[in-house]
């Protein structure tokens, strides 16, 4: 028989709309979710104040105030406090859950006019703070399935808080269960979204008898339910027995009749043989991932050519520079042919700090440069970005001459410090640096007196806890983030022709905040240190015309 391929939730219309646009983005970057932890303090104070007063018993405030102090350990400084909350993504999921859902109810709930006043105290507060919105909420629940697929482990780990590798944390609620699996559906990763959705019914039946959910939401996450059923097994009798439980709490639900006359026509067309297979439980979830270079590379379940190691050392570096005789460069030569390397303690704590705190606040969603344009907003890319002029302050101009010290290159023709830092989940898919790619998508952005991106000189400003990688796929490099340490590469051959062995990725960041500034050197003017050969150095039949 022939069956509708169309049967979706009708909540996914809107759903959908809506993603369609860009908003604040906070889930993209740590910086935005730590500034929010100073004025969550002030909404806990205010609630306190309301409790004390009015002595009010409602449950969407102290669901509310119950969460913050979940968040405000005493005697933690708010610093510490941030990175409590966020280094982990199931609490900092909680997190942005709390302040979009849990923040919808308390609203709510305080509209009677005896607490209007503390409802305007604390939505000032929000106007004047960058709050999370449903854009962050999904952002941050598609973060999961990334990192499943990554890092391998089963969505009843993120469920329980118990993420491999680190420490363990409060488990999802019935809401944070549905967002998770309703975000995993639309993106058609069935047997997960199951996983998460089912584990939604059966905490929503657990926490409904303490905290009542409002409205139709045990009817909507019914509906994505049998959706996901549905598309992950064609199991028409769970998927009908799913439907008819849906018409008892809301028989004139949009679609209904429809979906229950697909799986009631479905069944009837099948033979017993038939039947008895498609209802069959559906099938379990495994901890399968993505088989390529760039998953494998940061598990870490791939390494360089043997032939690779016998050239892998550390050296210490000094150019013969005067600056460097008393404190050479603690050089680790990472990779030959490219010529990849790490060098180490280049940074102090202290500057990194300080460099940190100038560019927060004017960090903007990271762009992916496009043919004919500078830059756009993509997932395959999840960090904000800000790019420091020297001028800015005395703490950029000091990294900028010492990476020029460093990498015994000259600033002069160098890009600005950029400096990034990575939210949830926060990747980078992988690129070149260089504009001459083979696409020609950025040959636009290639300036006659500066020429093309010729060195990358990155520095890690933290040490992430898992995950965070910058990996090489096509020849098997794992390079992890040390804080204070630099990854410098060259992009092009001595001879200017791009080298595309240096296509590289960013590994999505399981636990931790990731911070990196990169400095990017073009080739014009840079032949006193780095000289040209007599012949062409780049393989022929990598040479890309363009």
């Amino acid at each position: 028989m022939r069956t509708s391929k169309h049967i979706l939730p009708i909540s996914m219309i809107f759903t959908i709309t809506v993603l369609q646009f860009v908003s604040t983005e906070l889930f993209s970057s740590m910086d935005d979710l730590e500034s929010l932890v100073v004025t969550e303090q002030e909404v806990l104070k205010i609630l306190r104040d309301l409790r004390n007063r009015e002595n009010l018993k409602l449950d969407a405030a102290r669901e509310y105030a119950q969460q913050l102090r979940h968040n405000s350990e005493p005697g933690m400084d708010e610093s510490k406090r941030a990175e409590n909350i966020f280094r982990h993504p199931i609490n900092a999921f909680h997190f942005i859950t709390h302040h979009t859902k849990t923040w919808e109810a308390l609203r709510e709930g305080l509209r009677d006019p005896a607490t209007r006043d503390s409802l305007a105290k604390i939505q000032d507060l929000k106007n004047s703070t960058k709050f999370p919105d449903d854009e962050d909420r999904i952002g941050t629940a598609h973060a999961f399935w990334r990192l499943q697929a990554t890092y391998k482990f089963h969505p009843k780990d993120v469920l329980n808080g118990r993420i491999p590798n680190t420490r363990p944390t409060p488990p999802f609620t019935a809401r944070e269960a549905f967002i998770v699996g309703q975000k995993q559906a639309q993106d058609s990763n069935f047997l997960s979204a199951l996983q998460y959705l089912e584990t939604a019914v059966e905490r929503y039946h657990e926490e409904n008898v303490l905290r009542p959910w409002h409205g139709g939401r045990l009817v909507e996450l019914l509906d994505w339910l049998q959706f996901a059923v549905w598309h992950s097994s064609r199991n028409a009798s769970r998927a009908l027995e799913i439907s008819l439980m849906i018409q008892q709490l809301q028989p004139t639900m949009e679609n209904l009749e429809h979906n229950i006359k697909t799986y009631t026509d479905y069944r009837a067309n099948l033979t017993e043989e038939q039947r008895a297979e498609v209802d069959l439980p559906p099938k379990e979830y495994k901890e399968t991932a993505e088989d390529g270079h760039y998953e494998r590379l940061c598990r870490g379940e791939l390494n360089v050519a043997p032939r690779m190691h016998k050239h892998q050392r550390c050296y210490l570096e000094d150019y013969k520079n005067p600056v460097l005789l008393l404190q050479p460069i603690k050089t680790e030569v990472a990779h030959v042919d490219p010529d990849i390397f790490v060098l180490h303690d280049v940074f102090l704590d202290s500057e990194i700090e300080r460099i940190r705190a100038v560019s927060s606040g004017v960090l903007k969603r990271a762009n992916v440069i496009s043919k004919g344009t500078t830059g756009q907003v993509t997932s395959s890319r999840i960090s904000k970005t800000a790019f420091l002029a020297d001028s800015r302050d005395p703490s950029i101009a000091s990294a900028s001459s010492r990476s020029g010290l460093v990498s015994n290159l000259d600033p002069k023709n160098a890009e600005p410090l950029q400096v990034n830092n990575y939210g949830i989940g926060g990747m980078y898919h992988s690129h070149f640096d260089f504009f001459n790619d083979p696409d020609g998508h950025g040959l636009h952005l290639i300036k006659p007196d500066q020429g093309d991106r010729m060195a990358t000189f990155m520095v890690y400003m933290t040490d992430v806890e898992v995950g965070g990688a910058t990996v090489f796929p096509r020849i098997n490099l794992t390079i992890y983030p040390e804080k204070g340490s630099v990854a410098f590469w060259f992009n092009l051959y001595r001879d200017g022709v791009p080298d595309i062995r240096t296509l590289h990725s960013g590994c999505p960041v399981l636990a931790g905040s990731k911070w990196v500034a990169n400095k990017w050197y073009h080739e014009v003017e840079q032949d006193k240190t780095r000289l040209c050969g007599l012949q062409p150095d780049s393989p022929q039949e990598e040479v890309v015309l363009l």
